[in-house]
């Protein structure tokens, strides 16, 4: 399982907990090692970043929205029986 991600309110957060957590995430580490391999700035680095996180999220999408389509649905319960069962007479 993933670390959480740390929770950020300012850029510079955001950008501190996108480094750290790079050792722990692929497509972090993947997008900004590709990023410093081929010499880009921050901004483009960043932008590297996004762009296949959202691949990877519409990915992730997709093939839910794939399997929901070819499971079957569920089956309903029968109700419960409100107390003991009546003897009839």
């Amino acid at each position: 399982m993933f670390k959480k991600l740390n929770d950020a309110k300012t850029p510079a957060e955001m950008r501190a907990a996108i480094e750290e957590a790079q050792y722990d995430h692929p497509i972090i580490h993947m997008a900004l090692t590709m990023a410093r391999r081929d010499g880009l700035l921050a901004e483009d680095a960043y932008a590297m970043l996004a762009y296949y996180a959202l691949q990877a999220l519409v990915s992730t999408q997709t093939a839910y929205a794939h399997l929901l389509a070819i499971s079957p649905a569920p089956l309903p319960m029968p109700p419960e029986p409100a107390g003991p069962p009546q003897e009839k007479p």
